[in-house]
C-alpha cells in the first residue's frame, strides 16, 4: 500500500492510503476536500523537495478555505492556502504515485522539522522586536 500526506490549515498531518491501481485524480481531489470543501481545480505549486515529490493544492483555495497553511508553506517553501496533499512522482513516466511507507515517514519528519525551524526563527524575531 502506498500513501499520500494531507496537511490541513489547522496543522493536522494525516497519512492517507493511496491505491496505485486506481486513477490518481479522484484520490487527490478527495484528499484535498477536507472539511466539506469541494475542490474542483488542482495546482502543483513550485517547491524545492526534489523530483520524486509533488505538492498539491486547491487552485481556488482562497475562495474555498482562505487560510494560510503554515506547515505546508514551510515545507514547500511557497505560500499555500487551504488543505495541501503530498504525493510521489515518477520522473521517468510523469505519473503521480503514492509514497512508500518510508517516504511518507520521511515527509512527515521533514514537515515537522521545517515547521520547528520556522517557529524558532519567528521566536527570535519576536524577541528582537521587544528590544
Amino acid at each position: 500500500m502506498s500513501h499520500l500526506i494531507q496537511i490541513t490549515p489547522t496543522g493536522e498531518i494525516e497519512t492517507l492510503d493511496y491505491d496505485g491501481t486506481a486513477p490518481s485524480l479522484p484520490q487527490l481531489l478527495q484528499a484535498l476536500s477536507a472539511n466539506d470543501i469541494t475542490v474542483e481545480i488542482l495546482d502543483a505549486p513550485a517547491h524545492n523537495r526534489g523530483e520524486h515529490i509533488t505538492v498539491w493544492a486547491d487552485d481556488e483555495g482562497l475562495t474555498n478555505d482562505g487560510r494560510l497553511n503554515f506547515l505546508a508553506s514551510a515545507y514547500a517553501g511557497n505560500a499555500l492556502i487551504g488543505t495541501v496533499v503530498i504525493s510521489g512522482f515518477n520522473a521517468e513516466t510523469g505519473d503521480t504515485v503514492g509514497l512508500t511507507a518510508d517516504q511518507a515517514a520521511e515527509v512527515r519528519h521533514q514537515i515537522t522539522q521545517t515547521a520547528d525551524l520556522v517557529g524558532e526563527r519567528l521566536e527570535v524575531l519576536a524577541r528582537l522586536a521587544q528590544l
